[in-house]
């Protein structure tokens, strides 16, 4: 269900951003600040998000049913129906909802090998050339709704664990996402991230070491909500205050405080960054944080807030990133 809703936020929010998901408290602490820029006017909650399908029912097509036996199939059912107006759907919920079906995915593949290998050759006209995805096929704790949104080609390589699963083969999975990287402009973005667990998924080094051979750069962006709506505001001019730079004695020890992680979207969105500005003890010794320079772009609200609630003591560096 909250695969069908992500793929239905990613439709309705492709004309302007209207459907925004509160999957996790600091959902709601971004929506405050967008309300309080003036950037978001009002809003209406919804108890019952599946009521959500009646009311934008004409923007429906119909349901792209996926392999519940096929870990793949479920990224391909996103992309099949990112190119025509559905909703990815597991076959029971496709029978309790009783819309039309676009594709049935039961049974298309024996392995996610040539379910990656068709989405590249079949989908990639219809698919967005700027920006890939890795992603788990079972996540949908967010970042779907922008994949869906843009026609994002999304892929995974299993590791050790889920490759032993029906379908699974590192290698093979491996080699067809050589030829799909090897196709793609050099110099863009993969979001995702690589790795979803000890051993499940190629993992992060490999990840990482396999994007930059064929010139892309990693967006760590698992579990970011609401992207489609975030993405939509133009990012701020950011400006931070200028720190001079201290008189060095060759008797003094030296000390640089640096937050790392920052090139995480999620990292500054949902985990970690967020309590930690809470913390009451912040400002009172100079720190720098890591900002990733996609966040400017990908959640311009989110930094805008870091950026007016910094104190004297916050500087703002540039993360690990493609540049």
């Amino acid at each position: 269900r909250r695969m069908l809703l992500l793929c239905l936020q990613g439709l309705v929010n492709r004309g302007r951003p209207s459907m925004y998901a509160i999957l996790d408290k600091t959902d709601r602490q971004w929506l405050d600040w967008m309300k309080t820029r003036g950037w978001v006017e009002s809003e209406e909650s919804i108890d019952a998000p599946m009521t959500l399908l009646a009311r934008y029912r004409d923007k429906i097509k119909g349901l792209v049913i996926y392999d519940p036996r096929l870990a793949a199939s479920k990224n391909a059912a996103m992309m099949v129906a990112s190119v025509k107006d559905g909703l990815a759907a597991s076959p029971r919920l496709a029978r309790e909802l009783g819309l039309p079906v676009l594709d049935d995915l039961r049974g298309r593949w024996q392995t996610n090998a040539e379910a990656l290998r068709w989405a590249a050759e079949e989908l990639w006209p219809r698919l967005n050339h700027f920006v890939l995805a890795c992603l788990y096929p079972e996540d949908a704790s967010g970042l779907r709704d922008y994949l869906y949104q843009h026609r994002i080609y999304t892929f995974w390589i299993t590791g050790p664990i889920d490759g032993a699963l029906p379908g699974g083969d590192p290698t093979a999975e491996a080699r067809v996402m050589e030829d799909v990287l090897a196709k793609a402009p050099a110099n863009i973005p993969v979001l995702g991230f690589p790795w979803a667990g000890d051993d499940v998924g190629i993992g992060e080094g490999s990840g990482v070491r396999l994007f930059a051979q064929y010139g892309k750069f990693l967006v760590g962006s698992v579990g970011v909500g609401n992207l489609s709506v975030h993405a939509g505001y133009p990012a701020p001019a950011f400006t931070q205050r200028l720190f001079p730079t201290p008189e060095l004695r060759a008797d003094t020890v030296y000390l640089t405080w640096l937050m790392s992680d920052g090139d995480n979207l999620p990292v500054l969105s949902r985990g970690n960054f967020p309590q930690l500005w809470a913390d009451p003890a912040r400002g009172r010794v100079p720190v720098a944080w890591s900002l990733s320079l996609c966040a400017a772009l990908m959640v311009p609200a989110v930094v805008d807030w870091y950026y007016a609630h910094a104190t004297a003591n916050d500087a703002f560096v540039g993360a690990v990133s493609g540049v």
